[in-house]
Protein backbone atom coordinates (compact mmCIF):
# COMPACT_ATOMS: atom_id res chain seq x y z
CA UNK A 1 0.00 0.00 0.00
CA UNK A 2 1.30 3.47 -0.89
CA UNK A 3 2.21 5.91 1.84
CA UNK A 4 -0.64 8.33 2.39
CA UNK A 5 0.05 12.06 2.34
CA UNK A 6 -1.54 14.48 4.79
CA UNK A 7 -1.33 18.21 4.16
CA UNK A 8 -1.43 20.27 7.35
CA UNK A 9 -2.35 23.94 6.87
CA UNK A 10 -1.75 25.83 10.11
CA UNK A 11 0.17 28.90 11.24
CA UNK A 12 0.86 27.56 14.75
CA UNK A 13 4.40 26.09 14.80
CA UNK A 14 3.71 24.10 17.97
CA UNK A 15 0.67 22.36 16.48
CA UNK A 16 2.57 21.72 13.25
CA UNK A 17 5.38 20.04 15.19
CA UNK A 18 3.03 17.85 17.23
CA UNK A 19 1.01 16.81 14.17
CA UNK A 20 4.15 16.07 12.16
CA UNK A 21 5.55 13.88 14.94
CA UNK A 22 2.32 11.91 15.49
CA UNK A 23 1.57 11.33 11.81
CA UNK A 24 5.16 10.54 10.83
CA UNK A 25 5.35 7.91 13.57
CA UNK A 26 2.13 6.38 12.23
CA UNK A 27 3.64 6.10 8.74
CA UNK A 28 2.06 9.08 7.00
CA UNK A 29 3.92 11.52 4.77
CA UNK A 30 3.29 14.99 6.20
CA UNK A 31 3.43 18.21 4.20
CA UNK A 32 3.34 21.43 6.24
CA UNK A 33 1.97 24.75 5.04
CA UNK A 34 2.30 27.74 7.37
CA UNK A 35 -0.15 29.96 5.45
CA UNK A 36 -3.44 29.41 3.71
CA UNK A 37 -2.10 30.49 0.35
CA UNK A 38 0.91 28.15 0.54
CA UNK A 39 -1.52 25.41 1.59
CA UNK A 40 -3.59 25.89 -1.54
CA UNK A 41 -0.41 25.67 -3.64
CA UNK A 42 0.63 22.51 -1.78
CA UNK A 43 -2.72 20.85 -2.59
CA UNK A 44 -1.94 21.17 -6.29
CA UNK A 45 1.67 20.08 -5.87
CA UNK A 46 1.27 17.09 -3.53
CA UNK A 47 -2.31 15.85 -4.19
CA UNK A 48 -2.79 14.85 -0.53
CA UNK A 49 -4.99 12.01 0.68
CA UNK A 50 -6.34 14.24 3.48
CA UNK A 51 -6.05 17.86 4.62
CA UNK A 52 -5.83 19.10 8.20
CA UNK A 53 -7.05 22.70 8.02
CA UNK A 54 -6.83 25.27 10.81
CA UNK A 55 -9.97 27.38 10.52
CA UNK A 56 -8.22 30.47 11.89
CA UNK A 57 -5.19 31.53 9.86
CA UNK A 58 -3.40 34.86 9.66
CA UNK A 59 -3.60 35.31 5.88
CA UNK A 60 -6.88 33.74 4.70
CA UNK A 61 -9.88 32.32 6.51
CA UNK A 62 -10.05 28.52 6.74
CA UNK A 63 -13.64 28.64 5.49
CA UNK A 64 -12.47 30.35 2.29
CA UNK A 65 -9.82 27.67 1.76
CA UNK A 66 -12.47 24.99 2.25
CA UNK A 67 -14.75 26.71 -0.31
CA UNK A 68 -11.92 26.90 -2.85
CA UNK A 69 -11.19 23.20 -2.35
CA UNK A 70 -14.82 22.22 -2.83
CA UNK A 71 -15.25 24.40 -5.94
CA UNK A 72 -12.57 22.42 -7.82
CA UNK A 73 -13.55 18.93 -9.03
CA UNK A 74 -10.05 17.55 -8.40
CA UNK A 75 -9.83 18.79 -4.81
CA UNK A 76 -13.50 18.43 -3.85
CA UNK A 77 -12.97 14.73 -3.08
CA UNK A 78 -10.08 15.26 -0.65
CA UNK A 79 -11.29 14.78 2.94
CA UNK A 80 -10.84 17.86 5.12
CA UNK A 81 -10.41 17.71 8.89
CA UNK A 82 -11.02 21.13 10.41
CA UNK A 83 -8.90 22.19 13.38
CA UNK A 84 -10.93 24.53 15.55
CA UNK A 85 -10.22 26.41 18.75
CA UNK A 86 -12.03 25.26 21.86
CA UNK A 87 -13.53 28.74 22.28
CA UNK A 88 -15.39 28.65 18.96
CA UNK A 89 -19.14 28.51 19.34
CA UNK A 90 -21.43 25.55 18.91
CA UNK A 91 -22.87 27.40 15.89
CA UNK A 92 -19.46 27.16 14.20
CA UNK A 93 -19.29 23.43 14.90
CA UNK A 94 -22.78 22.91 13.48
CA UNK A 95 -21.73 25.00 10.48
CA UNK A 96 -18.85 22.58 9.88
CA UNK A 97 -21.28 19.71 9.54
CA UNK A 98 -23.69 21.65 7.33
CA UNK A 99 -20.81 22.78 5.08
CA UNK A 100 -19.68 19.20 4.56
CA UNK A 101 -16.43 19.18 6.54
CA UNK A 102 -15.49 15.51 6.85
CA UNK A 103 -14.20 15.66 10.42
CA UNK A 104 -13.18 18.23 12.99
CA UNK A 105 -10.83 18.29 15.94
CA UNK A 106 -10.90 20.78 18.78
CA UNK A 107 -7.50 22.09 19.88
CA UNK A 108 -5.86 20.82 21.97
CA UNK A 109 -6.26 17.23 20.78
CA UNK A 110 -4.37 14.03 21.53
CA UNK A 111 -2.27 12.12 18.99
CA UNK A 112 -4.80 9.28 19.24
CA UNK A 113 -7.71 11.61 18.40
CA UNK A 114 -5.70 12.96 15.46
CA UNK A 115 -4.91 9.51 14.06
CA UNK A 116 -8.50 8.37 14.52
CA UNK A 117 -9.82 11.38 12.60
CA UNK A 118 -7.31 10.94 9.77
CA UNK A 119 -8.11 7.23 9.38
CA UNK A 120 -11.84 7.85 9.50
CA UNK A 121 -11.68 10.68 6.93
CA UNK A 122 -9.50 8.75 4.48
CA UNK A 123 -11.57 5.55 4.77
CA UNK A 124 -14.79 7.50 4.28
CA UNK A 125 -13.83 9.06 0.96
Amino acid sequence: MAIQTVLHIDDDPETIGLVRQALSRAGYRVVDAYTGYSGLQAVDEYKPDAILLAMTLSDIDGWRIFEVLRENMETAVIPVIALIERVQSIDNMLGLQVAGIDEYLTKPFTPQQLLESIRKAIQGR
